[in-house]
């Protein structure tokens, strides 16, 4: 057994866990696949972050292709990612912080993405796939990322934007990350 599963097997004889505290436990410790802890994610390295998460390093150079795959991926772990993108407009310290979730996805083809920095929250807006990948894409060949950090925690609690509100979103990141 590896260490995640002891804790857990552990937690449930020593503790009287409950179904959903066990199921939480399982959650938490989702991203310590053996996958990622032998720091090769399907053929992606994988590095601590200077957050202390685990980012998937970009491929150079980057293609929508590419980045589709990562997604894919992404999207068949059920795992949440996070990118800084420092081009998105402020009204405080450079850049936003996004992350995107399927959790509170709309539909297959987009995602939910909360975004903010120092003391702002924009709230949680439907964002489509191909928007993503071509943010992803140009941040990227710019130099402004070279990872994606991998998140299994939950997105942010910010206000869900209403569909003109996310449209308006996707126009704005789509614009903002044309080639």
């Amino acid at each position: 057994m590896d260490l995640d599963t002891t804790k857990i097997v552990v937690a449930a004889v020593v503790f009287p866990l409950s179904i959903w505290a066990l199921v939480k436990l399982l959650h938490r410790s989702r991203i310590n696949i053996k996958s990622i802890n032998d720091n090769d994610f399907y053929g992606y390295e994988i590095i601590d972050t200077e957050y202390k998460e685990r980012g998937l390093v970009l491929p150079k150079p980057l293609n929508p292709t590419e980045a589709n795959k990562i997604i894919d991926l992404i999207k068949s772990e059920n795992w949440n990612f996070k990118i800084f993108d420092e081009l998105y407009p402020s009204p405080s310290d450079l850049g936003g912080y996004l992350t995107y979730s399927r959790t509170k996805a709309a539909d297959n083809d987009q995602w939910a993405m909360s975004i903010g920095n120092h003391g702002w929250g924009g709230g949680t807006y439907q964002i489509k796939e191909t928007v993503i990948v071509q943010q992803i894409c140009h941040l990227a060949q710019h130099g402004y990322i070279t990872c994606i950090d991998l998140d299994d925690k939950p997105i942010m609690n910010y206000p869900v934007k209403t569909a003109n509100q996310s449209n308006e979103m996707n126009l704005r990141l789509d614009n903002l990350h044309k080639g």
